[in-house]
């Protein structure tokens, strides 16, 4: 589905390609200057697009708002111990640019809605966010009643299984985490024996 057909959804940013950093091979390069859109806390789905195509429908309610959401992508899916879909998304992008595609990130936000709260001592009125959920099974929904399938990056709710390249990609990364976890154990271990650190 063209994200031209989404009524709904604000561009917030594109990604860009970036060269010798191995921490990551795109940054966001954050388009609206609207500060409230790009950091409003308030439950939210993203679509992530390729030349005009929707490859990806998510949802969060990160605390950083959608950047927050996007920058797991961006800065966190080569380094420490990535999932497989924040490794893989990565590494999808990063082919899409390298074909010469632009690809680029739009965001729904939900509003806040009064609604009644229970407490520990009773129950209040106050404005809370909907759902994030709600909105993401719906966006969902209306894909599939149009194209008749989820978009192509939706590998888990596909049923499918990421290509063994991203899954091979992934674990060596995690794998390499935990030799280096490991490593620094081991060093501080020997620091408290010898004296040169305390245990406490």
């Amino acid at each position: 589905m063209e994200i031209s057909k989404v009524t709904t959804a604000i561009k917030v940013g594109k990604s860009v390609r970036v060269y010798g950093n191995d921490k990551k091979n795109w940054d966001i390069i954050w388009e609206n200057s609207n500060d409230y859109v790009i950091n409003n806390t308030s439950g939210r789905v993203y679509l992530i697009v390729s030349n005009g195509e929707i490859k990806k429908i998510g949802g969060s309610q990160d605390k950083g708002g959608i950047k927050g959401t996007l920058n797991w992508y961006s800065n966190s899916a080569l380094t420490g111990g990535p999932s497989v879909r924040t490794y893989g998304i990565h590494m999808f992008i990063t082919e899409e640019l390298d074909n010469g595609n632009d690809v680029e990130f739009y965001v729904i936000t939900s509003e806040k809605v009064m609604l009644p709260v229970k407490g520990l001592f009773g129950e209040e009125t106050i404005y809370t966010n909907v759902n994030f959920k709600s909105m993401e099974n719906k966006c969902k929904e209306d894909y599939v009643n149009v194209v008749g399938e989820l978009p192509k990056w939706n590998i888990q709710e596909r049923g499918e299984s990421w290509p063994i390249y991203i899954r091979e990609g992934c674990d060596s990364i995690n794998n390499n985490s935990t030799k280096q976890s490991k490593k620094k154990i081991n060093e501080n271990t020997n620091k408290i024996r010898r004296g040169e650190i305390t245990g406490d």
